[in-house]
């Protein structure tokens, strides 16, 4: 069985606030006839309702302090299933609490591999992805407006035009804090992993401002995958940049560990807590200057001291 190893990176982006939560959860929910776990759940706050990234954190809490138990009592699908509903009744109760009823929301995927395989379930539009033998694809389903425009466009009864410039494309139609049980993605069957296989999850703040081709040429960087999505992300310098966040889980050898850290080294104890604030990457990109940023300005620096220079040399050439 190939070793798995996780990596994670997270911005605030252009946003006043992050509301985007993860948590890692490994070596928790091990049973001696079901084999060690890894599971990993992201969430991200809507910003259009109320406390966003309270309905985040919540979420991940609540998913934190469900699924171990039942990892370790039923099959991983139904595990992961009852544990998102936990977490949607826990942001409901989150909002009756604060009375701002069906006003909070978040997003929700969890993931987790046992055995060799992967299960996962979803609501919102935070995405999966899988990496295998230089191809990226998308696993699960984006619960949003633009499935259902596109499904009429299929049937014929719809312009395509139409729907890709519908106002409301972008509407989600399920969410974690919905009154009524929220519509889960989920795989038919579990996936099997291969060795050199990434999983990675993100927020929509990734995949909506690089495209798959984009993200897989990100990867091709060497070094550290979530950091370098989220600093690829952060060079497209869009002005209105969403809060990201990025988990990638490593299936085997070629975990590209970062010289002189061992590749089976385990996650803090802090990482995997459950109740993590939304800043919990082990190395954020929070401040840091976006790469093209950084070359702009040395550029002009340079720029400078050579019209110094040549300053200088003119004025004594002319005395």
């Amino acid at each position: 069985m190939f070793s798995l190893r996780t990596t994670n990176a997270q911005n605030i982006g252009a946003r006043p606030y992050q509301e985007d939560c993860f948590s890692i959860l490994e070596g928790d929910v091990d049973t001696p006839a079901n084999g060690r776990c890894l599971a990993v759940v992201i969430a991200d706050g809507m910003g259009g309702l109320a406390h966003g990234d309270i309905a985040a954190r919540r979420a991940v809490q609540a998913f934190g302090e469900s699924f171990p138990g039942r990892a370790g009592e039923t099959a991983l699908a139904q595990a992961l299933t009852k544990s998102l509903l936990d977490a949607n009744a826990a942001v409901l109760r989150e909002a009756t609490a604060r009375t701002l009823p069906g006003k909070m929301g978040t997003t929700f995927i969890a993931a987790a591999v046992r055995n060799g395989c992967l299960e996962y379930v979803s609501t919102g539009d935070s995405g999966l992805f899988l990496v295998r033998e230089g191809e990226i694809r998308r696993l699960n389903a984006a619960h949003v407006f633009g499935e259902y425009l596109d499904q009429q466009v299929e049937r014929g009864e719809l312009d395509e035009g139409v729907a890709m410039s519908h106002p409301h494309r972008e509407a989600l139609t399920s969410f974690i804090g919905m009154d009524q049980a929220p519509e889960i993605d989920r795989p038919e069957a579990p996936l099997e992993l291969r060795e050199g296989d990434m999983i990675v999850l993100a927020t929509d703040g990734l995949f909506k401002t690089l495209s798959l081709a984009q993200m897989r040429a990100a990867l091709d960087e060497p070094g550290d995958p979530a950091e370098a999505l989220v600093r690829r992300a952060l060079t497209m310098g869009l002005p209105q940049q969403d809060n990201v966040t990025v988990v990638a889980i490593l299936c085997g050898a070629d975990l590209r560990a970062e010289p002189g850290v061992d590749q089976e080294q385990e996650e803090t104890a802090e990482m995997r807590r459950p109740d993590l604030p939304a800043s919990s990457a082990r190395r954020p990109l929070e401040g840091r200057k976006p790469l093209e940023a950084r070359v702009r300005s040395e550029g002009g620096w340079l720029v400078w001291c050579l019209a110094v220079a040549l300053a200088v040399t003119l004025f004594l050439l002319l005395r």
